[in-house]
């Protein structure tokens, strides 16, 4: 390297300079006067030498993923919209910074849950949601790609610039690690994208928006499935048809988190006891469960509020759960719902103090 870069007038800074030898025990302390390290930085990508030269990277993402989800609760807590603040937050400053280097890194299955599930953990905190809140549900009310799906988009964006805009080397180099699958990162996303449900794998063909455009759709039949999956989650998924877009409906106030929990069938009522084998009855009035419906539509303590809410004026004409789709959902009525719902709780939670529950 040194004979010739002299024949092009250039000179090795030794100082400047590292080697690294990839799998080895006992390395020399230098070669050529060059000093032999473990790792490197190059444009930001930290490469060790083991056999997995990215794992330190790796472990510099988990730990940049803990550290800036730590922080959300200081960025939303005193903002003026905390679902606002909080996406735009995790979304446009920590992910882009967590994830970077990403598309040319092999991303196994439990490194994309663990993401996944602090990524959930920021989203409880935006929410207020309880720990037992579906996965399915902070997607849904947030508006957001799962990371395994974030993470294979980036990766085949850079597949096909490889294989479309790269030079004639990079190229070439694509081609072959398709053709002979000996890189487990070629061959993991291959698989990936033709075991996604509809999914043909078209790499040159494809743009960038095209291919955005096509994991969005999976994103969106993946969130369907998760909520098919759950009971809980019948009125919720039946109202519910497209990702995000309540930026306007849940605010920094107490109201919001309980409409919320009521939209997606998690409020702290009796009938969560069930799981437990314990008892389900209504401490309000007896009744033999309390669940959603009771709790909204006919509960005795909640009578009086309840009458001045036109939409919850007995008889009702339609289903129960139609009936409680259309309070919580119908995006006209938000402001009306979210205070009586709240009046709802404030009246039980001072039932419950009073019984010294």
């Amino acid at each position: 390297m040194e004979t010739i870069a002299k024949e092009y007038g250039l000179k090795v800074n030794k100082q400047k300079s590292n080697i690294i030898i990839f799998n080895m025990e006992n390395k020399p302390e230098n070669i050529g006067g060059i000093s032999v390290g473990d790792r490197i930085k190059y444009l930001g990508i930290i490469v060790n030498d083991k056999r997995n030269c990215f794992q330190m990277q790796k472990e510099e993402m988990f730990r940049k993923a803990r550290r800036l989800a730590n922080m959300t609760y200081n960025v939303i807590e005193k903002s003026c919209s905390r679902m606002f603040i909080g996406k735009t937050y995790w979304k446009n400053v920590a992910l882009p910074s967590i994830l970077y280097g990403v598309n040319i890194i092999n991303i196994t299955k439990t490194d994309i849950k663990k993401l996944q599930r602090i990524e959930n953990g920021v989203y409880r905190k935006i929410l207020r949601a309880p720990m037992y809140a579906q996965e399915a549900v902070l997607r849904g009310e947030i508006g957001s790609s799962s990371v395994k799906n974030r993470i294979r988009e980036g990766q085949w964006k850079y597949l096909r610039y490889v294989l479309v805009e790269g030079n004639d080397l990079v190229r070439r180099v694509g081609e072959e690690m398709i053709e002979k699958r000996q890189s487990r990162w070629v061959k993991d996303l291959l698989n990936e994208l033709r075991a996604t449900e509809g999914l043909s794998v078209s790499v040159r063909n494809e743009t960038k928006e095209s291919i955005k455009q096509r994991m969005r759709e999976v994103d969106t039949r993946e969130w369907k499935r998760q909520m098919n999956e759950k009971a809980s989650l019948k009125i919720y998924r039946k109202w519910r048809q497209e990702l995000g877009g309540q930026e306007e409906v849940y605010t920094n106030n107490q109201a919001s988190e309980v409409l919320f929990r009521c939209r997606t069938n998690n409020m702290q009522l009796k009938d969560r006891n069930r799981h437990r084998q314990e008892e389900t009855k209504c401490d309000m009035c007896e009744a033999e469960n309390e669940d959603l419906r009771h709790f909204l539509l006919w509960c005795p303590a909640y009578a009086e509020e309840r009458a001045k809410c036109v939409r919850l004026q007995q008889p009702y004409e339609e289903e129960e759960d139609d009936t409680i789709g259309k309070i919580l959902f119908e995006n006209e009525h938000t402001e009306q719902t979210k205070t009586t719902v709240h009046k709802f709780w404030t009246i039980r939670e001072k039932r419950m103090k009073e019984k010294g529950k």
